[in-house]
């Protein structure tokens, strides 16, 4: 009696599995990858090194161009051995600083402004770089968690089906290696989900690196939602885009034109600066003739001379030079990671076309081989073979649809479109 009882609860609990489901989340999937975006940053530790960084190169930018600090020389002759003054000493004190020429000053403004453009493209560039790993990880830690509520369901169906093996070897009704063939794919099972698992809290912490206590993490059907709210560009659309207006590019093309400047000005100062020096000496009255005072300018212009200089020319050359084919090489290689973000966006929308619609009927499959398998239709390795090809292709569907965001995620990113993929990046006030 208490076996028949135990057979009856365990129908029931499989017969109602399909119907028992959890509330949504009201929030919506972009409000909470925004969120986490936010909170990167503001929270990321990098993209708060990293600006620092900018700063200090910006500072030292700036300094590079300035001619020198002025100084001042005091000069005493006259001192005799034993440190008293001789009849004729004389004192002496020059104030002098360096200065650029008119050609040096138009390079100078040239290297500071291209140096001001330089900070803000690479201060965007580094908030979006920021922003898009954030991104990344968000979909991945979405991925597993997916992945894991899959394998967490085929879990719980193995414990519903080895009660009711165990319930029917107690009946007499199987034979007891039948039972030990569920158990062990149930132990199975559980090893896979406590490994998924642990894959799914490692990404949530490695999101919680970018935005600490603020990160929004994703919640279940966030990817397939998020899908509806993103978008993949035309095949004629990529063919007409240019990778030249988003940030990333930007970013470069400011840090080539500033090596230009800085190239510009290392060869405009190759043989040094000008120095003008203002002079004042006292010569003391000597032999009946009255002391005096005198004052003097002098002017040091360095000559174009010296294999210093000409070698300064030549790597300033070579570095524009460099500057131009880097520029073209991040064009090139911008370009190519497009065309290929856009082949792995198409390539996951194929899979999901073919994936999506099997996905609505899987719900009823489900149902009609556990009642097959309740009631003794089926044997347990037709049912366990048949589960795992249902979860076999929801896995395949969340690992789809994964990709498809991440293929927009990278094309929003070098397109600078946020309508491709939602995005979040903050400047904050350029420094003065």
């Amino acid at each position: 009696m208490q076996c028949n009882l135990k057979i009856i609860v365990v129908c029931v609990v499989i017969a109602l599995g399909p119907f028992w489901a959890t509330a949504a989340d009201p929030t919506a999937a972009s409000e909470r990858l925004l969120a986490t975006q936010a909170a990167a940053l503001t929270g990321s530790e990098e993209l708060r090194s990293r600006l620092e960084e900018l700063r200090v190169e910006e500072a030292l930018a700036r300094a590079s161009g300035a001619p020198g600090s002025p100084f001042l020389e005091l000069q005493t002759e006259g001192l005799s051995s034993s440190f008293d003054w001789s009849p004729n000493a004389q004192n002496t004190v020059r104030v002098g600083a360096p200065f650029n020429m008119p050609g040096q000053t138009g390079s100078v403004r040239r290297y500071t402004e291209a140096t001001t453009g330089w900070v803000s493209a690479r201060r965007r560039a580094e908030e979006l770089r920021i922003v898009a790993e954030a991104s990344r990880r968000w979909l991945v830690h979405a991925s597993s968690a997916e992945r894991s509520a899959v394998l967490r369901e085929r879990v719980a169906r193995l414990e519903e089906a080895l009660a009711l093996q165990e319930a029917k070897y107690q009946l007499g009704e199987v034979a007891g290696t039948e039972v030990r063939q569920v158990d062990l794919e149930h132990v199975r099972e559980s090893s896979r989900l406590a490994s998924l698992d642990a894959e799914t809290q490692a990404w949530r912490h490695r999101l919680w690196e970018h935005c600490r206590e603020d990160c929004d993490p994703s919640a279940d059907g966030d990817l397939a939602e998020l899908l509806q709210q993103t978008r993949t560009p035309s095949a004629e659309e990529i063919v007409n885009a240019s990778v030249e207006s988003g940030p990333v590019f930007l970013s470069a093309l400011q840090d080539a034109e500033a090596s230009r400047a800085r190239a510009d000005l290392a060869a405009s100062t190759a043989w040094g600066r000008p120095v003008v020096v203002a002079e004042w000496e006292h010569f003391p009255s000597l032999d009946g003739l009255p002391g005096y005072d005198a004052w003097g300018l002098s002017l040091a212009v360095p000559l174009p001379l010296g294999r210093e200089g000409r070698q300064r020319k030549v790597a300033a050359g070579a570095e524009e030079a460099a500057a131009d084919a880097r520029i073209e090489a991040t064009r090139v290689g911008l370009e190519s990671r497009m065309r290929a973000a856009h082949a792995a966006a198409v390539q996951a929308q194929s899979r999901l076309r073919v994936l999506e619609p099997v996905i609505d009927e899987l719900g009823e499959t489900e149902h009609s081989l556990r009642e097959q398998f309740r009631l003794g239709s089926i044997s347990y390795l037709v049912y366990i073979d048949g589960l795992s090809r249902l979860d076999d292709v929801r896995m395949e569907c969340v690992g789809a649809r994964a990709e498809l965001l991440m293929a927009r995620l990278e094309l929003a990113v070098l397109l600078g479109d946020t309508g491709l993929f939602p995005l979040t990046v903050l400047t904050g006030e350029e420094d003065s």
